[in-house]
């Protein structure tokens, strides 16, 4: 069962009608852009919010200089045990990586956990990202009944039949807007190379062709470089935002959430969720590059997130979506896409097992597959080289 507070046609911010969450629940806030991390933030309870991405944190740290504390990787224990003392509210911004650091670091510095409520921002992402951050989604899913309360919020609630198993067993809370805002999308289908039409799109800017500013999502740290050297991008017309993890060199400065906007934004999955930028003149484009092999998620999945990034835009009731189809095909049911996946992970099950079975000496020869254990692969098959 799933509880409903109603959100009436006037209101605009959740803070309207609620002070704090709803305990120990998931809770989908209904919208992006409902100002609910403003809630913890705000107001007079003890919060830790746990959120997917450092530049999520240097955002909203930025708009609440004086009261939030920020804590990823790089965060001093002096800078938190220095924050602790000074501030008698506490509003501490961490990333799911480092949310077990933390947790130490209050214990060592004479706090508890049930000292604080934790609220988990962008719950879609414990789901979505479990694979390939599961350090990270597992330090959030081990913590987070040890605080006083907790909260895992949305704006893109993860189908019931995907909810994670530890998670099953929360009630869902759901806000309903009695008003929302309906987004157009356009989509240009590329038969070929999609790099091409997103270059005569940032020609097309720069030569003031097409009004306003571009603001580029695409989850690919090389497509952005590629389209940098292309149109002869610069720090001056181009802002690019990607991870800081990411030590690839795209030929311009890192840009920040918070700097002034460019004519040309080149923005990856960093930014895709719960950032705030602003630009009156933004217009969203999306990007899904099927040659891009480490997209392995389709960002057209974060629509909704994207489509709310840009909080003050005039164009914010369209989005562009400029993609190639994948490997299967685009008018594929769920059902039949279901059944397909279920077959291909029972077939990397039996692989994986059968693999884990091998001796160390077969295993070293199978992933060497060279001339030093004189075996060679033909059609699927492994062969003794003749010699």
């Amino acid at each position: 069962m799933i509880n409903e507070i109603i959100v009436k046609a006037e209101v605009k911010y959740l803070s309207e009608v609620i002070k704090d969450f709803p305990d120990n629940c998931i809770f989908d806030k209904g919208k992006v852009g409902a100002g609910a991390t403003t809630i913890a933030l705000t107001n007079t309870e003890n919060y830790i919010i746990a959120v997917p991405f450092v530049s999520l944190i240097e955002n909203k740290v930025f708009q609440h200089k004086e009261t939030v504390l920020g804590v990823y990787d790089i965060t001093t224990s002096a800078k938190v045990k220095k924050y602790l003392a000074t501030n008698n509210i506490k509003k501490i911004l961490v990333t799911y990586d480092s949310l077990p650091k933390l947790i130490e670091q209050l214990i060592e510095f004479g706090y508890s956990t049930k000292d604080f409520s934790l609220l988990i921002d962008e719950y879609h992402l414990l789901f979505m990202q479990y694979s390939f951050r599961r350090i990270a989604v597992k330090g959030v899913l081990d913590n987070y009944l040890r605080f006083k309360k907790f909260c895992f919020v949305t704006a893109t609630l993860v189908q019931e039949e995907f909810i994670l198993e530890e998670l099953k067993y929360l009630p869902i809370v759901k806000a309903k807007w009695e008003v929302t805002k309906e987004v157009i999308v356009h989509s240009a289908r590329c038969n070929k190379d999609v790099i091409q039409t997103v270059v005569y799109l940032i020609k097309n800017f720069l030569n003031n062709k097409i009004e306003g500013n571009a603001y580029i999502f695409v989850n690919s740290v090389e497509f952005i470089k590629e389209l940098i050297q292309l149109c002869n991008l610069t720090n001056d017309n181009t802002r690019a935002i990607w991870s800081r993890h990411n030590k690839t060199d795209v030929g311009l400065e890192r840009g920040s959430t918070i700097d002034k906007p460019k004519k040309i934004n080149l923005l990856t999955s960093t930014v895709f969720e719960g950032t705030d930028l602003y630009d009156t003149e933004g217009k969203i484009y999306i990007v899904s590059d099927k040659s891009k092999a480490h997209t392995l998620i389709d960002i057209s999945t974060s629509f909704q997130q994207i489509a709310g990034r840009i909080r003050n835009t005039k164009y914010w009731n369209v989005i562009n979506h400029i993609y190639s189809t994948t490997r299967y095909d685009i008018n594929i049911s769920y059902n039949a896409f279901k059944t397909h996946t279920e077959e291909t992970t029972k077939d990397s099950q039996l692989s994986i097992k059968e693999y884990n079975n091998l001796s160390e000496v077969s295993r070293k020869a199978i992933n060497s597959i060279s001339n030093e254990y004189y075996i060679e692969k033909i059609d699927n098959r492994f062969f003794l080289i003749q010699i």
